[in-house]
């Protein structure tokens, strides 16, 4: 258990600067006309895209673990809150859909190239 906590602690700090090293980016270094649409943008398509990305890295590299979904759900909410609003409540849940199943591909290629 130990060993999958800190196998796990690389990836969720790497969800945890997409998910806040960008949007303050966003909200620093865009004008505040295209905040709004650069955080939509980020909230929709790179944050989804890079959770799932890390999600099967970690699939891959240490097998499927099922507290790595709650790890990026819980990492989520804060920037929730302070960026988005209570309305984007779904996305936290489906970060999370999108974690489990990154996860789980992951270590579903990892079996099969262990078994071949």
């Amino acid at each position: 258990m130990r060993e999958k906590f800190h196998d796990a602690l690389r990836y969720w700090g790497i969800l945890m600067a997409l998910y806040y090293g960008l949007l303050f980016l966003a909200v620093m270094l865009v004008p505040a006309e295209g905040a709004a649409i650069a955080m939509m943008v980020l909230l929709l398509f790179v944050q989804p895209i890079g959770t799932v990305a890390c999600a099967v890295l970690h699939g891959l590299r240490c097998g499927f673990w099922a507290v790595f979904f709650l790890g990026a759900m819980f990492l989520m909410m804060p920037a929730l809150f302070m960026f988005y609003g209570i309305r984007a409540l779904a996305f936290v849940f489906f970060y999370g859909a999108l974690a489990v199943t990154g996860d789980f591909i992951g270590d579903f290629v990892r079996r099969k190239r262990m078994g071949e």
